[in-house]
């Protein structure tokens, strides 16, 4: 656990974020290219006010505690527990995992602010809210930017989906089923398989296991990409069922089958 621990904090990404503050960034660690200074601050300042706030914890270990410190506490233990469990078993660290990292650090500004004098508070409050406002401008003007873009294909296939009477739609979990149905407000559901080598084979993790029978699969496409269409294709072929090319838009192609292909194991 000790080499696992030092390798991870010692892990080299090269343009992508340290191994150490890839989660709290939120992608998965995968922020690529040269993000912002500005965007690493942020960061540092969200980590540097969660330990202040667990140095104000520990000063006060032998008092009474107050119910917003014991809040602090289960969110510390929280957070601490996440981290014990990938040293301990095979977990990757994901953001997703230490959602309770951001309460965490609202509770420690309002633990810091409690301890400030007077004229501290009003110089604390105006230097959180100057890094919020400049967050907003770096980080989210950006995204509604692209709002101004043409679609994106799988934006372009829900929509085709939805307008020609599809419910469902069948593809990889990864990069495919749910991210064409997202585009749909609701109106299509994404049944998924995982993996190119997997093709068919439904996904039991976050996925529903009850939108493959007959009648579903007559209101269904299943879209493939480069990456798994030549492996679907034969798979359907050698259980006798006849696909047939509904649409394409970029590297989706949307089939109809003529027989239900997804299955599961149990």
């Amino acid at each position: 656990a000790g080499r696992k621990l030092c390798l991870w904090l010692a892990a080299d990404y090269g343009p992508e974020w340290p191994g150490i503050m890839a989660p709290l960034a939120g992608q998965d660690g995968h922020m690529q290219g040269d993000y912002s200074r500005f965007l690493a601050l942020v960061i540092l300042f969200m980590v540097g006010i969660g330990l202040v706030g667990c140095l104000i914890w520990l000063s006060r270990i032998f008092q009474k505690e107050d119910g917003l410190e014991q809040c602090w506490i289960l969110l510390l233990i929280g957070i601490i527990g996440v981290f014990l469990a990938t040293l301990v078993l095979d977990i990757t660290l994901r953001s997703i995992y230490i959602f309770m990292w951001f309460p965490l650090v609202a509770l420690s500004g309002i633990l810091i602010t409690r301890k400030l004098p007077k004229f501290a508070r009003y110089a604390w409050v105006v230097l959180v809210c100057a890094v919020s406002t400049a967050s907003l401008f770096y980080c989210y003007f950006p995204s509604l930017q692209l709002m101004k873009e043409p679609l994106p294909s799988e934006a372009q296939l829900s929509q085709w989906a939805v307008d020609n009477g599809y419910e469902y739609v069948y593809g990889e979990y990864w990069g495919t089923a749910p991210q064409i149905a997202v585009y749909s407000q609701g109106k299509l559901d994404a049944g998924c398989w995982h993996g190119s080598e997997n093709v068919y084979q439904v996904e039991l993790a976050n996925t529903p296991q009850d939108i493959y029978s007959a009648a579903q699969n007559e209101k269904a496409l299943y879209v493939f990409t480069s990456e798994d269409v030549q492996n679907g294709l034969q798979c359907a072929q050698e259980k006798g069922v006849s696909m047939e090319l509904k649409v394409q838009f970029g590297d989706f192609r949307a089939y109809t089958a003529s027989k239900p292909l997804m299955y599961t194991n149990s």
